[in-house]
């Protein structure tokens, strides 16, 4: 039996043995548009599905100022004093900043809605173009850019710093089939759904299949190596996996909590509160990030909180209000700090470092953002983080 055979005989089970009710793609995907919208307004959607993290309403923390006596920008990124270089890869417009500093500039950066260093260069993931509508996957290798092919727009990240695992369409066409591809090593997928890479556990790779029709719906699934069926994850979309602690954080199934999952029997361990957004494990997995939005609000004191718990037990560690600043995009410098891209009220830009003893500071300057053009499609954010672990 081809792998295949395996992933779809698994789907297919997935869904005879499903005793939940199943939420319509469609509304998913039109409740997350709505919710990013209002969230952030210069972002595009992670996913070839367009399935994005759904935010809430909360109260707030007050963020003390942080005495920065250097002139800079007026609101409350400028009055944050400024901190040591970002520890993780990021974009800053057409720019990949390397965490070691080195910068390489290429037009398909100023494009990307995600990137990720591998072996042969820089993947990157785009928004389409007239000539190909679709998010496309390329490579850039000093300064050049090879097109690879439509596919998902995440990355599954390994710790060891080896390829990265992405999905890669047989064709740009929706209903078409595809393959996890890492490296030299090709998983095939069945036709009608897209799969999304979200992480890496010791059990395989953590996916997010989206349907592209009636076939089938959508579900979390770990697809092991090699001739082995894939285990479901009682999740209704992943976002992060943890390899050192076999760990899947994600929506859960109603989509207004989050939960973590035991990746080889894809048990519930603990759910969070209502509005909080998992995210990242931290380096060592010890410890998993979210976010709770309140997306963009009138009065300056209140803003976006940044929460991190106890991965295998949900006990909080730490609750951070960020006062009108909107923030997205966690990413850990080990197990001590996380980054997450801010912006405040007047429309600026920075990436930040939030320490597990509450503090905050700036990483990198602030910048003003894209403007939103003429037709009313919101570009990318000026600075995004990179795919991490």
């Amino acid at each position: 039996m081809t792998t295949e055979d395996l992933l779809t005989r698994t789907l297919t089970g997935v869904t005879e043995t499903t005793e939940y009710p199943t939420t319509p793609m469609a509304t998913v995907v039109a409740r997350s548009r709505a919710i990013r919208g209002g969230r952030r307004r210069r972002v595009a959607a992670l996913t070839a599905a367009a399935v994005v993290v759904a935010g809430g309403v909360s109260a707030t923390l007050l963020l003390g100022h942080g005495g920065d006596s250097t002139p800079g920008p007026a609101g409350p990124l400028g009055e944050l004093p400024q901190g040591a270089a970002p520890q993780l890869d990021y974009l800053d417009g057409d720019t990949f900043v390397a965490s070691t500093g080195v910068r390489v500039s290429s037009p398909t950066f100023g494009r990307a809605v995600n990137a990720v260093r591998s072996q042969g260069g820089v993947l990157v993931t785009s928004r389409g173009t007239t000539r190909h509508p679709n998010l496309s996957i390329s490579v850039v290798t000093g300064g050049v850019t090879t097109r690879l092919g439509c596919g998902a727009s995440s990355f599954a990240v390994p710790s060891d710093g080896g390829d990265p695992v992405y999905w890669l369409a047989d064709g740009c066409q929706p209903a078409s089939g595809g393959s996890l591809v890492q490296g030299d090593a090709r998983t095939p997928t069945p036709q009608g759904a897209t799969f999304a890479p979200v992480g890496l556990t010791n059990g395989g790779v953590v996916v997010f299949t989206v349907s592209l029709g009636l076939h089938l719906p959508s579900h979390a699934l770990v697809i092991p190596p090699g001739h082995r069926a894939a285990v479901p994850l009682r999740l209704g979309m992943p976002t992060a996996a943890s390899a050192a602690g076999g760990l899947v954080a994600g929506k859960a199934r109603d989509f207004q909590r989050s939960a973590v999952v035991d990746a080889t029997t894809g048990a519930v361990l603990w759910r969070t509160a209502p509005a909080w957004t998992l995210q990242k494990f931290s380096a060592s997995g010890r410890y998993v990030a979210g976010i709770q939005s309140v997306g963009v609000q009138p009065s300056a004191d209140v803003g976006d909180i940044v929460g991190v718990w106890d991965a295998a037990t949900g006990h909080p560690v730490l609750q951070k209000g960020l006062p009108g600043l909107i923030v997205d995009a966690e990413g850990w410098e080990g197990d001590d700090a996380l980054l997450v891209v801010a912006e405040d009220r007047d429309g600026q830009e920075a990436i930040l470092r939030v320490g597990l003893d509450g503090s905050v500071t700036r990483t990198t300057p602030v910048v003003r953002g894209v403007p939103r053009p003429a037709e009313g499609r919101p570009p990318l954010a000026t600075l995004r983080l990179a795919a991490t672990p």
